[in-house]
């Protein structure tokens, strides 16, 4: 079987950190500008991307690294990258929503 050929969990760990850099370079752009975000949105909300990226990274290199050790654990790492997305943190709880701008015409 393919579960002991740790190079994909290698190439998808740099995939997933390439990603993350991208959008934390996203963020920074966004959350930088008085124009890209709401003058509303509070600096805890942006904080809280912020540490979502990073947490992101963290569990990124960690799978990566415990790939020629174990898959299975590199495995478990990139399982909890989600969690990030789920979990309702500050960022899910207290960001506005996003009004309808544009509306599909019948």
């Amino acid at each position: 079987t393919y579960i002991h050929d740790y190079q994909s969990m290698i190439i998808f760990g740099c995939n997933i950190m390439l990603i993350d850099i991208i959008l934390a370079a996203h963020w920074y752009h966004a959350t930088r500008g008085p124009c890209l975000i709401d003058p509303a949105t509070s600096p805890g909300v942006i904080a809280a991307g912020e540490r979502r990226i990073v947490l992101i990274f963290i569990l990124a290199l960690a799978g990566t690294i415990a790939a020629p050790l174990s898959v299975y654990a590199s495995i478990v790492l990139f399982a909890l990258i989600p969690l990030a997305f789920i979990l309702n943190t500050r960022l899910t709880r207290f960001s506005p929503r996003i009004p309808v701008i544009w509306k599909q015409e019948h």
